[in-house]
């Protein structure tokens, strides 16, 4: 969009402002030209406020904003700002975004995750805990009006009722193949994330259509395997995973199985007790 300007050359002068965290340079072009706030890269790949979302740089992502920048545009993937803040745990960049008004609803293209999802796999409670803020009540209402009668109690819990299957379906949200934020969580072992989710009514039986529930894999092959399948493939980088639980079989077959087969072994030898079973049959 911004490329209509006729001004690419200080429209990338402003994207390498945004990664740089130069607030100096970036000041100066949109003080220049508003405009430029709302500059993409060629193809739309990228916007300044994309990139400056995605490096932390909180003071740049609130000047694009202040200057029009739109809080909820898209890159080619379909990712906004606040997945990208999500992703690398920037709470201080969420919450600005937050201020804006952005819409954490949104999912990408390409593989329908929303912000929670980006920020569960990489474990960042506090970006959580900023993307559902506007679900959470603030106070029970028996809590601050104990005192008023029946049919005003009931109509606030029937409120309290709607607020809290909201937050239930933001938390429960699928992405492809059914995997919710808890998985993500779970499957990347942030026991903290885990936890803040049972809290916010995530559903611990959620199954996805390729592997069941996170307790499933976990019972079948035990959370280490699978840890270590999860650790070197591109769900740490929060990108999409065909899961194969041959694969996590495979890591319980050639790794664990050889490590606790050879593991007894070389503690009997260090302390000595291969030597005293073979004096037991007369082998010195």
């Amino acid at each position: 969009m911004g490329n209509s300007f006729g001004c690419s050359a200080s429209g990338e002068r402003l994207v390498s402002a945004a990664r740089d965290g130069d607030l100096v340079e970036a000041k100066m072009l949109l003080e220049f030209n508003p405009g430029l706030a709302k500059y993409s890269t060629f193809g739309g790949l990228n916007s300044p406020l994309h990139f400056a979302a995605s490096k932390g740089h909180n003071e740049i992502v609130a000047l694009l904003l202040e200057k029009g920048a739109d809080v909820n545009s898209r890159n080619y993937c379909g990712q906004t700002a606040l997945m990208q803040a999500c992703r690398h745990g920037h709470w201080e960049v969420v919450q600005t975004l937050m201020l804006y008004r952005c819409n954490v609803m949104k999912a990408d293209y390409l593989s329908g995750r929303t912000a929670l999802h980006f920020a569960a796999v990489s474990g960042h409670v506090r970006c959580i805990r900023l993307v559902v803020a506007d679900f959470v009540p603030s106070a029970p209402y028996e809590t601050l009006h104990a005192s008023m009668d029946a049919d005003v109690i009931d109509g606030s819990n029937t409120k309290r009722k709607n607020e809290q299957s909201t937050l239930s379906k933001f938390v429960n949200k699928t992405a492809d193949a059914g995997i919710t934020a808890l998985h993500m969580a779970a499957l990347n072992g942030y026991f903290d994330c885990v936890q803040l989710l049972l809290d916010l009514n995530a559903n611990v039986s959620a199954a996805t259509y390729h592997y069941g529930t996170p307790m499933n894999v976990i019972n079948d092959y035990g959370a280490d395997a699978l840890r270590l399948y999860l650790i070197n493939s591109p769900v740490v980088h929060a990108e999409p995973l065909r899961f194969k639980k041959e694969v996590v079989y495979g890591v319980v077959r050639n790794v664990f199985l050889p490590w606790y087969s050879f593991f007894p072994d070389s503690v009997w030898w260090s302390k000595g007790l291969f030597r005293t079973s073979f004096t037991m049959f007369g082998i010195e």
